[in-house]
């Protein structure tokens, strides 16, 4: 598949990464990418039950990072239909201001014969 190079060369892994981390932020900072790899050993002495615990902890997060992704996507999805709304009302009254530019010049031409 072809990566998109959006906002300055990024990748859409790179984007994807960044979104992820963007919402997990605020729900879990153990589960952004850059910390994952090192939870093994932060979490080195922790007993059944606190590794136990974490992991409740962890799939109570993605539950909400699921419901975070789903409203900041609708979110995103509803801007970008005011925008293509937007930009085709601009469109729309640029045209018609347009012909009615020309029907007024057409109907001048008309009155000065």
């Amino acid at each position: 598949m072809q990566q998109l190079t959006p906002n300055g060369g990024i990748t859409n892994q790179e984007l994807a990464e960044q979104l992820y981390n963007m919402l997990m932020r605020e729900i879990e900072p153990d589960l952004l990418t850059y910390n994952i790899p090192k939870l093994d050993e932060y979490y080195v002495g922790e007993t059944e039950q606190e590794h136990k615990n974490r992991m409740d902890r962890y799939e109570s997060s993605y539950k909400k990072f699921e419901q975070a992704h789903d409203a900041f996507f609708n979110h995103v999805i509803n801007e970008v239909k005011r925008a293509q709304q937007n930009t085709l009302h601009s469109k729309e009254e640029q045209d018609r201001d347009a012909e009615t530019a020309s029907l007024s010049s057409t109907l001048d031409q008309i009155h000065s014969v």
